[in-house]
């Protein structure tokens, strides 16, 4: 009987481990997909009237998302949560005040709004979870 328990409990254990593992991989690659989204903006907007200027801009940019890249990727499960969603949170930010300021009231605010608003749900996380030891920090 008490092998069954067991054997129940580690079954749960194991299936929520890899839910866990599968949610983490998919935040990581929305956050680098909303992160790409203003890379490729970026690129085709910007163009600069000496082409050297351009393509350094493109080159310095590229590293610099090939850098973000590299570090979401490499982080562990808490620190991603908050570098990942503090760069969506700084990108949602952005949008909802170039939507403001360029289109006035738009659709768009109310996807953006949610966006800032899940990202500071996981920024804050840490702040929220209580430790073994009772204290919250």
């Amino acid at each position: 009987m008490d092998s069954e328990i067991f054997n129940q409990i580690n079954k749960i254990m194991s299936t929520r481990k890899s839910l866990i593992t599968f949610t983490d991989w998919l935040l990581r690659i929305a956050v680098l997909i909303f992160i790409f989204s203003f890379y490729f903006t970026f690129i085709q907007q910007v163009k600069f009237e000496i082409p050297f200027w351009t393509g350094f801009f493109e080159i310095a940019l590229s590293a610099l998302f090939l850098g973000i890249i590299i570090i979401i990727l490499s982080l562990d499960h808490s620190n991603f949560e908050l570098f990942g969603f503090f760069l969506v949170f700084i990108g949602s930010a952005y949008k909802i005040l170039y939507i403001l300021f360029t289109h006035g009231l738009h659709n768009d605010l109310a996807m953006y709004f949610m966006l800032l608003s899940v990202a500071f749900y996981f920024m804050s996380k840490p702040l929220r979870t209580k430790r073994k030891s009772g204290v919250i920090f």
